[in-house]
């Protein structure tokens, strides 16, 4: 089982402890916290983020139709396209900026290195 895996739950756990950078052993671990609570909470970016492109899919199969009637052009129909892929790219980023938000974390506060350490000692 990676951190990954197992991290959501116990970063939610260290979370509701550390609100204030003072409030814990090192001013950095604090930051992390808040810069992770703070910057549009991973899952609800990604729900938004999920909510676009189904919008942008609804939208394109609008034009597509709307083509096909002879009212809109191959222009819009791709300027559709690009609007879906945008918000795609979107996703991935904000897919990626959670993972990172939870490694930094997780290294911080020494998880991740717990973590590693475990593996190294139950592979032996």
């Amino acid at each position: 089982m990676t951190i990954h895996n197992i991290g959501l739950i116990g970063f939610r756990k260290i979370l509701g402890f550390i609100t204030e950078p003072g409030q814990c052993i090192s001013p950095d671990i604090g930051s992390s916290a808040i810069n992770f609570k703070d910057g549009l909470i991973p899952s609800q970016e990604l729900a938004s983020r999920k909510a676009e492109i189904k919008s942008a899919t609804l939208a394109l199969d609008g034009v597509r139709e709307e083509a096909r009637m002879g009212q809109r052009t191959t222009l819009d129909i791709l300027d559709a396209e690009r609007e879906l892929t945008e918000a795609k790219i979107l996703l991935a980023q904000a897919m990626r900026n959670e993972i990172v938000a939870e490694y930094t974390l997780a290294a911080r506060v020494g998880l991740l290195r717990r973590h590693i350490s475990n593996n190294q000692i139950s592979s032996q």
